[in-house]
């Protein structure tokens, strides 16, 4: 029996149930044999969110907590589905914790988006519809890519980097852990670790860890560079 369980009550989540239920994305196993399952292979998706309040999330049962015991009477895999900027930067503690109970994180990929065979994935990612990432691209655990967004060839991104929707990352750059990038942003430099690149922006020189830009709006761009991680957390919570 399998049971998959989606951390996390969110907008994302909705985005997953309802694709995972139209057969438009798959629950993809890392270097397994047996590597796709549909969601009418589960034997049960349940979310798990202890701040949620309620038992039930779209028809679908919600669990506050999940116990060692509880998990191991299956085959159990688990994604984390909360990405927003206040949250991002916690995702990596909860896939250690989930983890540590003897869950598989899985992969969530689209039928339509495009993978090359050299490109490696990480476990913990989501790649939208109409994706494409190139020959030799590293994509680190967490990494969540969405619509029609295109990662070059030889890029990297690291831990639980967000990319909205139609972002382009040119050939040979990287991105570190925990950035977020808005919607159609265009990336050719160096991205520093914990950044927030605003919608809109086009980044063409390499910017440092904690830099926070706005996007670009009558051609003008703001950026902050952080020194002290708390008050860039304090930064992104405000957005």
């Amino acid at each position: 029996m399998n049971r998959l369980f989606i951390i996390g009550c969110s907008d994302l989540s909705k985005d997953i149930l309802s694709n995972l239920e139209s057969n438009e994305w798959a629950i993809t196993r890392v270097n397994k044999e047996s590597s796709k399952i549909s969601i009418s292979e589960l034997s049960e998706v349940v979310f798990v969110d202890d701040c949620y309040g309620k038992d039930n999330f779209l028809g679908y049962k919600v669990a506050n907590d999940i116990k060692k015991e509880y998990i191991l009477k299956y085959n159990d895999f688990f994604f984390i589905a909360f990405s927003s900027i206040k949250s991002q930067m916690k995702r990596e503690t909860a896939r250690l914790n989930y983890k540590s109970l003897g869950l598989e994180e899985v992969n969530i990929i689209s039928s339509k988006a495009v993978v090359s065979k050299s490109a490696k994935l990480s476990a913990g990612c989501l790649i939208s519809q109409g994706v494409y990432i190139g020959p030799n691209s590293l994509i680190d655990s967490g990494v969540i890519i969405l619509f029609n967004s295109i990662i070059s060839r030889d890029c990297a991104l690291g831990k639980d980097v967000f990319i909205s929707a139609n972002v382009t990352v040119t050939a040979n750059k990287s991105i570190s852990k925990n950035c977020y990038i808005g919607a159609g942003v265009l990336i050719d430099a160096y991205i520093g670790a914990n950044s927030v690149i605003g919608s809109g922006s086009k980044i063409k020189r390499n910017l440092n860890n904690h830099t926070l830009v706005d996007g670009s709006t009558n051609q003008t761009t703001r950026e902050l560079e952080f020194k002290d991680v708390r008050k860039l957390i304090q930064a992104r919570n405000s957005l």
